[in-house]
Protein backbone atom coordinates (compact mmCIF):
# COMPACT_ATOMS: atom_id res chain seq x y z
CA UNK A 1 0.00 0.00 0.00
CA UNK A 2 1.54 3.32 -1.02
CA UNK A 3 1.96 6.25 1.37
CA UNK A 4 -0.82 8.33 -0.20
CA UNK A 5 -3.34 5.54 0.41
CA UNK A 6 -2.02 4.97 3.95
CA UNK A 7 -2.56 8.67 4.75
CA UNK A 8 -6.09 8.59 3.33
CA UNK A 9 -7.01 5.49 5.36
CA UNK A 10 -5.41 6.84 8.54
CA UNK A 11 -7.34 10.10 8.24
CA UNK A 12 -10.55 8.09 7.78
CA UNK A 13 -9.99 6.43 11.16
CA UNK A 14 -10.51 9.89 12.67
CA UNK A 15 -13.10 11.38 10.32
CA UNK A 16 -15.34 8.28 10.35
CA UNK A 17 -15.71 8.92 14.08
CA UNK A 18 -16.32 12.66 13.70
CA UNK A 19 -12.80 13.62 14.84
CA UNK A 20 -10.39 15.94 13.06
CA UNK A 21 -7.08 14.22 12.28
CA UNK A 22 -3.98 16.12 13.32
CA UNK A 23 -1.05 16.03 10.94
CA UNK A 24 1.35 14.79 13.62
CA UNK A 25 -1.08 11.95 14.43
CA UNK A 26 -1.19 10.80 10.83
CA UNK A 27 2.60 11.10 10.52
CA UNK A 28 2.99 8.86 13.60
CA UNK A 29 0.79 6.14 12.13
CA UNK A 30 1.89 5.65 8.51
CA UNK A 31 5.02 5.27 6.43
CA UNK A 32 8.16 4.10 8.20
CA UNK A 33 6.28 3.35 11.43
CA UNK A 34 4.60 0.31 9.89
CA UNK A 35 7.93 -1.55 9.88
CA UNK A 36 9.44 -2.79 13.17
CA UNK A 37 10.69 0.22 15.03
CA UNK A 38 12.62 0.12 18.30
CA UNK A 39 11.61 2.58 19.70
CA UNK A 40 9.45 5.24 18.11
CA UNK A 41 8.88 8.30 20.28
CA UNK A 42 5.60 10.20 19.94
CA UNK A 43 6.42 13.47 21.65
CA UNK A 44 3.66 16.03 22.12
CA UNK A 45 2.49 18.30 24.89
CA UNK A 46 -0.12 17.57 27.53
CA UNK A 47 -3.57 16.98 26.03
CA UNK A 48 -2.16 17.02 22.49
CA UNK A 49 -3.81 13.71 21.62
CA UNK A 50 -1.11 11.07 22.11
CA UNK A 51 -3.63 8.52 23.42
CA UNK A 52 -6.07 9.17 20.57
CA UNK A 53 -3.16 8.92 18.12
CA UNK A 54 -2.36 5.53 19.64
CA UNK A 55 -5.99 4.38 19.50
CA UNK A 56 -6.13 5.49 15.86
CA UNK A 57 -2.82 3.76 15.07
CA UNK A 58 -4.14 0.41 16.24
CA UNK A 59 -7.49 0.88 14.55
CA UNK A 60 -5.56 1.51 11.31
CA UNK A 61 -3.25 -1.48 11.86
CA UNK A 62 -5.96 -3.98 12.78
CA UNK A 63 -8.58 -2.74 10.31
CA UNK A 64 -6.20 -2.86 7.35
CA UNK A 65 -4.53 -6.17 8.16
CA UNK A 66 -1.13 -4.99 9.38
CA UNK A 67 -2.03 -6.71 12.67
CA UNK A 68 -4.16 -9.86 12.85
CA UNK A 69 -7.11 -9.80 15.25
CA UNK A 70 -7.04 -12.60 17.78
CA UNK A 71 -3.36 -13.29 17.09
CA UNK A 72 -1.16 -10.17 17.29
CA UNK A 73 -1.19 -8.62 20.76
CA UNK A 74 -0.42 -5.11 21.98
CA UNK A 75 0.56 -4.20 25.53
CA UNK A 76 -0.29 -0.60 26.41
CA UNK A 77 1.39 0.36 29.67
CA UNK A 78 -0.50 3.27 31.18
CA UNK A 79 1.09 5.64 33.64
CA UNK A 80 1.35 4.54 37.24
CA UNK A 81 -0.46 7.67 38.40
CA UNK A 82 -4.16 7.18 39.11
CA UNK A 83 -5.42 10.22 37.19
CA UNK A 84 -3.36 9.45 34.08
CA UNK A 85 -4.16 5.74 34.21
CA UNK A 86 -7.89 6.50 34.29
CA UNK A 87 -7.39 8.98 31.46
CA UNK A 88 -5.95 6.33 29.11
CA UNK A 89 -8.86 3.99 29.72
CA UNK A 90 -11.39 6.80 29.25
CA UNK A 91 -9.66 8.13 26.13
CA UNK A 92 -9.89 4.73 24.42
CA UNK A 93 -13.57 4.48 25.33
CA UNK A 94 -14.20 8.04 24.10
CA UNK A 95 -12.36 7.56 20.81
CA UNK A 96 -14.43 4.46 19.98
CA UNK A 97 -17.72 5.72 21.45
CA UNK A 98 -19.60 6.29 18.17
CA UNK A 99 -17.84 3.78 15.91
CA UNK A 100 -16.51 0.69 17.71
CA UNK A 101 -12.93 -0.45 17.32
CA UNK A 102 -12.14 -3.24 14.88
CA UNK A 103 -10.11 -4.84 17.69
CA UNK A 104 -10.82 -5.71 21.30
CA UNK A 105 -9.13 -4.14 24.29
CA UNK A 106 -9.09 -5.19 27.89
CA UNK A 107 -8.09 -3.26 30.97
CA UNK A 108 -6.18 -5.03 33.75
CA UNK A 109 -6.72 -3.33 37.10
CA UNK A 110 -4.83 -3.90 40.31
CA UNK A 111 -6.52 -6.00 42.93
CA UNK A 112 -9.29 -7.63 40.88
CA UNK A 113 -9.75 -10.67 38.65
CA UNK A 114 -9.07 -8.82 35.39
CA UNK A 115 -5.56 -10.28 35.02
CA UNK A 116 -6.85 -13.84 35.22
CA UNK A 117 -9.67 -12.92 32.83
CA UNK A 118 -7.09 -11.58 30.35
CA UNK A 119 -5.35 -14.96 30.23
CA UNK A 120 -8.23 -16.25 28.14
CA UNK A 121 -6.58 -14.28 25.32
CA UNK A 122 -9.85 -12.68 24.25
CA UNK A 123 -8.27 -9.30 23.62
CA UNK A 124 -6.06 -7.68 21.04
CA UNK A 125 -4.79 -4.83 23.23
CA UNK A 126 -4.13 -5.21 26.94
CA UNK A 127 -4.05 -1.94 28.89
CA UNK A 128 -2.39 -2.11 32.29
CA UNK A 129 0.03 -0.41 34.63
CA UNK A 130 3.44 -2.06 35.10
CA UNK A 131 2.78 -3.11 38.69
CA UNK A 132 -0.23 -5.24 37.70
CA UNK A 133 1.80 -7.62 35.52
CA UNK A 134 5.40 -7.34 36.75
CA UNK A 135 5.95 -10.62 38.54
CA UNK A 136 7.81 -13.57 37.07
CA UNK A 137 4.67 -15.72 37.35
CA UNK A 138 2.44 -13.20 35.55
CA UNK A 139 5.02 -12.50 32.85
CA UNK A 140 5.41 -16.23 32.25
CA UNK A 141 1.64 -16.54 31.80
CA UNK A 142 1.59 -13.60 29.40
CA UNK A 143 4.57 -14.92 27.40
CA UNK A 144 2.34 -17.45 25.60
CA UNK A 145 0.82 -14.67 23.50
CA UNK A 146 2.24 -13.20 20.28
CA UNK A 147 3.25 -9.75 21.56
CA UNK A 148 3.95 -7.41 18.66
CA UNK A 149 3.64 -3.86 20.05
CA UNK A 150 4.66 -2.34 23.37
CA UNK A 151 3.28 1.14 24.13
CA UNK A 152 4.52 3.10 27.15
CA UNK A 153 2.58 6.16 28.29
CA UNK A 154 4.55 8.81 30.19
CA UNK A 155 7.62 7.08 28.78
CA UNK A 156 10.05 9.74 30.01
CA UNK A 157 9.28 8.52 33.56
CA UNK A 158 8.89 4.76 33.00
CA UNK A 159 10.85 3.48 29.98
CA UNK A 160 14.28 3.30 31.64
CA UNK A 161 12.95 1.74 34.87
CA UNK A 162 13.76 -1.88 35.72
CA UNK A 163 10.08 -2.82 35.72
CA UNK A 164 9.62 -1.69 32.13
CA UNK A 165 12.81 -3.41 31.05
CA UNK A 166 11.75 -6.73 32.66
CA UNK A 167 8.40 -6.60 30.88
CA UNK A 168 9.97 -5.83 27.50
CA UNK A 169 12.59 -8.55 27.86
CA UNK A 170 10.07 -11.17 28.99
CA UNK A 171 7.57 -10.54 26.20
CA UNK A 172 9.86 -9.72 23.24
CA UNK A 173 8.10 -7.00 21.25
CA UNK A 174 8.84 -6.15 17.60
CA UNK A 175 7.61 -2.54 17.89
CA UNK A 176 8.03 -0.10 20.76
CA UNK A 177 6.00 3.10 20.88
CA UNK A 178 6.83 5.67 23.53
CA UNK A 179 4.34 8.42 24.39
CA UNK A 180 5.76 11.45 26.15
CA UNK A 181 5.45 15.17 26.60
CA UNK A 182 9.18 15.25 27.37
CA UNK A 183 10.98 13.78 24.36
CA UNK A 184 14.36 15.37 25.13
CA UNK A 185 15.07 12.50 27.55
CA UNK A 186 15.17 10.10 24.59
CA UNK A 187 17.21 12.48 22.44
CA UNK A 188 19.79 12.67 25.25
CA UNK A 189 19.87 8.86 25.62
CA UNK A 190 20.38 8.43 21.87
CA UNK A 191 23.27 10.91 21.89
CA UNK A 192 24.92 9.19 24.88
CA UNK A 193 24.65 5.73 23.30
CA UNK A 194 26.35 6.71 20.01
Amino acid sequence: MNLKKQIKLAKAVFTDRGHDPRDYSINNIVGPYLAPCLPHVTGAGTSAGKTWTTAARFEFLYKHGFLKRGKDKVLFMASDKQILRGNVFQQFDDFFKDVPASFTYKVVKAGDSSFEDALSGEFDILIAIPQTIDTPKKLEKLSVFNWVWYVQDEAHQRFFKATSLRIREALGFKHISLLTGTPFVFNRENMLSE
